[in-house]
């Protein structure tokens, strides 16, 4: 085997800021506000950051919508972790029931 086969690849972790896309946005102060809501989620703030993209979610921008959109969905409920938690309360309730009864 040569030497580069028996090497685990090193992949390098995907930009968290991929989707934002913020190349694609116009500069002035939708781009500014985006970046704003960027620093915001980066430092925890996500009630500020929240506001600020709902705010952005209007825009007439297309780009700065999908920005918005973007963001606000990294702090979004996950459907799957909830739907998980619900099966695991379901199972426990029923394990209780049959215990007893």
């Amino acid at each position: 085997m040569t030497e580069r086969a028996t090497k685990k690849r090193r992949r390098e972790p995907p930009d968290p800021r991929s989707d934002l896309r913020l190349q694609d946005l116009p500069e002035g102060a939708e781009k500014q506000r985006v970046l704003q809501a960027q620093r915001y989620f980066e430092a925890g703030d996500f009630v500020a950051m929240r506001k600020v993209t709902g705010e952005l979610e209007k825009s007439s921008s297309k780009d700065v919508r999908a920005a918005a959109t973007a963001l606000r969905s990294r702090v979004g409920i996950d459907k799957v972790q909830v739907a998980v938690v619900c099966a695991c309360a379901l199972a426990i309730f029923l394990v209780a029931l049959k215990y007893l009864s």
